[in-house]
């Protein structure tokens, strides 16, 4: 979920960029003769582009010290993980990204939880737990 966020916000800031640049070219064409106007808009477009991409930095930045925060009081209970110690499961490096996507559906998180966890523990593949979730 907070992959997703990161993802939308980096596309959103794409898609402003692409907006401002495509609003600096409108100005080269609408614009002849002020070029000290062209100037001027074309600085402000560059500091907001700039802004944004701050702003979207900031953002990520502070979601993954707040996902360390978390795991550092609920899974670590305030204390320092040993040297090597694996501190979050390893669940998802057994799942293809297709298992996921296949529990999305589910409305629960215990449910979701269940055949994760299922298709982790016998190996089968995605197109197996479709199988198994259509039970």
């Amino acid at each position: 979920m907070k992959e997703t966020a990161i993802m939308l916000t980096w596309n959103s800031c794409n898609a402003l960029w692409v907006t401002l640049f495509l609003l600096k070219v409108s100005f080269m064409n609408i614009v002849n003769n002020g070029q000290e106007l062209f100037v001027e808009i074309s600085s402000l477009i560059e500091q907001t582009r700039q802004a944004v991409y701050a702003n979207a930095n900031k953002a990520t930045v502070l979601l993954f010290w707040n996902i360390g925060r978390r795991i550092s009081s609920d899974v670590l209970y305030n204390k320092r993980a040993g040297y090597g110690k694996q501190i979050v499961s390893a669940l998802p490096t057994q799942l293809s990204w297709w298992h996921f996507v296949e529990v999305l559906p589910l409305k629960t998180m215990d449910a979701k939880l269940y055949y994760l966890n299922e298709a982790a523990a016998t190996m089968i593949g995605a197109k197996a737990m479709r199988k198994l979730i259509s039970r």
